[in-house]
C-alpha cells in the first residue's frame, strides 16, 4: 500500500519549505518507505479535491479540519456526503499528539 500526501495550491513551489520540513518530520517518525508527495496545483481546492477523487486512485481521503476552510464550503460538505471514497477528518493541530 501507498500513502500519498497532496498539497493543494494555486502558486506551484509557493509552501515548498514547509512541505520539505512536514515530509522530513514525517519521514522521521514514521517508518514507512512508501509515502509520496505531490503538488496539486488548482485554482480552487475544491475544484483539487474533485479531481483527486475522480481521477487518483483512492482507497482513504484523509483531510485535516481547517476551521477557516473545511466544513465552511458547501464542496467539502457534499464531498463527504457523496464521495464513494471513505473520508476521515483529522482535527487541526491533530499533529502535537503524534509521538
Amino acid at each position: 500500500m501507498q500513502i500519498l500526501i497532496s498539497h493543494i495550491t494555486s502558486i506551484p513551489g509557493q509552501d515548498q519549505i514547509l512541505v520539505d520540513a512536514f515530509l522530513s518530520d514525517v519521514t522521521c517518525k514514521v517508518d514507512y518507505p512508501h509515502i509520496y508527495y505531490r503538488a496539486l496545483q488548482s485554482n480552487s481546492i475544491n475544484d483539487g479535491l474533485h479531481w483527486l477523487t475522480e481521477n487518483g486512485q483512492i482507497n482513504l481521503l484523509v483531510m485535516v479540519h481547517r476551521h477557516n476552510n473545511f466544513f465552511n464550503n458547501s464542496f467539502t460538505q457534499k464531498l463527504a456526503v457523496k464521495s464513494k471514497v471513505p473520508l476521515m477528518v483529522l482535527p487541526d493541530g491533530f499533529d502535537k499528539f503524534l509521538i
